[in-house]
């Protein structure tokens, strides 16, 4: 059985607000660009990146303290996480085509290989994704 090595994994702290967005596509282009991120289908990790933060950036408690986005590469994978304040988990929700919102999770389930969340100790959650090569 082959042996699965951990690889780099760099993390952000990001206020909760809208131009975060912006900033963790800003930091997930620059972790791509190193040796350890190349090869990846940048277009889609830029999207997921935007689609976990927009989501943990709106869903966020008041007067609570930002959001921690990580990536990490595992072997073959690029793990993709948003911890955030609030317990509550995401929900995947059935959009019409004339919705202007919710689709986010969606677009999250059908890019990535794998997705889901886990409660943080504290009062909090992480959001996760995963790419294959």
């Amino acid at each position: 059985m082959a042996e699965m090595s951990v690889m780099p994994r760099t993390s952000w702290h990001l206020a909760s607000e809208a131009a975060s967005a912006g900033l963790a596509r800003a930091a997930a282009r620059t972790f791509l660009s190193g040796t350890e991120g190349q090869g990846w289908d940048e277009p889609a990790v830029l999207l997921l990146v935007s689609e976990l933060v927009s989501n943990a950036v709106e869903h966020a408690v008041a007067g609570r303290l930002g959001l921690d986005l990580t990536m990490e590469l595992v072997a073959d994978r690029l793990r993709i996480t948003v911890d955030d304040h609030n317990p509550l988990p995401p929900v995947l929700l059935e959009t019409g085509p004339e919705s202007e919102r919710g689709r986010g999770l969606l677009i999250v389930e059908r890019l990535a290989a794998k997705w889901g969340w886990e409660p943080v100790a504290g009062n909090g959650k992480c959001v996760w994704c995963e790419l294959c090569r």
